[in-house]
C-alpha cells in the first residue's frame, strides 16, 4: 500500500509538471495545460508561476496549434476551402514564424524618443489644449510609413530569407509593435508636456 501511494504520488507530481504550448495565428505562444478541446473554444490554463494558474479561453479559429511537452503537434488551423492552397498549414506556418520573430526581436528604437519629444511638444505649446491628443494618434500613421526592414539576426531559420509569407508575417508584427511602441510613448510625452505646461504657467 505504501509503495503504491509513492507511485501515485510520484506519477501526479509528473502530470503537474507537463506542458502544452498553445500557439495562436498572430503568434503569440503560452505555456501550460489543456483543460478542455471539445466545443467551438479551447480552454486553457496558463502557467502564471510555479502553482499559479490563469485560465483562458480562446476561439478554436484563433489557435494554430497545441504542442505537446514530447513534441506532439495538433494542428488546429484549417484554410478555407477558397484559399487551400494559399494558405495551406505549411504556409501558415511559415507566415506565424515571420510573427513570431518580430514579436521577439524587431527593434523600434527610433520610436520611443520620436514619440517622447513630439508628444512633449504637443502638450506642451498647446497649452494643454484636449485637441493636443490628435498629435500622439497622427504620430501612430507617421511611424507606419518607413518599409519594415528584416533585421537578419532576428530570423530563426536561414531558410526563410526572401520568403513572402514569412516576411508577410514579420511585416504584420513589426507594424504592430510600432503602433503600440508610438502610442505609449506618445502619449508619456503629451502627459509630459502638459505637467509642465500647468507647473510653469
Amino acid at each position: 500500500m505504501k509503495y503504491l501511494l509513492i507511485i501515485t504520488l510520484g506519477l501526479f507530481s509528473l502530470s503537474l509538471k507537463s506542458q502544452d504550448t498553445l500557439l495562436l495565428l498572430n503568434g503569440r505562444q503560452y505555456s501550460g495545460v489543456v483543460k478542455d478541446t471539445s466545443g467551438v473554444t479551447i480552454d486553457f490554463n496558463i502557467i502564471k508561476s510555479a502553482n499559479k494558474f490563469k485560465e483562458k479561453t480562446f476561439f478554436r479559429d484563433q489557435v494554430f496549434s497545441i504542442t505537446s511537452e514530447d513534441g506532439e503537434e495538433r494542428v488546429y488551423y484549417f484554410p478555407e476551402i477558397f484559399f487551400e492552397e494559399e494558405y495551406s498549414v505549411d504556409i501558415m506556418r511559415i507566415e506565424i514564424s515571420g510573427r513570431i520573430d518580430a514579436k521577439k526581436g524587431y527593434k523600434t528604437n527610433w520610436v520611443y524618443p520620436t514619440g517622447i519629444v513630439t508628444g512633449f511638444l504637443a502638450g506642451y505649446f498647446s497649452k494643454g489644449s484636449a485637441l493636443s491628443v490628435i498629435v500622439p494618434v497622427a504620430y501612430v500613421g507617421i511611424v507606419q510609413i518607413p518599409i519594415v526592414k528584416v533585421q537578419h539576426k532576428t530570423i530563426s531559420n536561414p531558410d526563410f530569407i526572401g520568403n513572402d509569407y514569412y516576411l508577410s508575417g514579420y511585416n504584420q508584427s513589426a507594424r504592430m509593435k510600432r503602433t503600440k511602441h508610438a502610442l505609449i510613448s506618445g502619449f508619456i510625452g503629451l502627459a509630459a508636456g502638459i505637467l509642465l505646461y500647468e507647473a510653469t504657467n
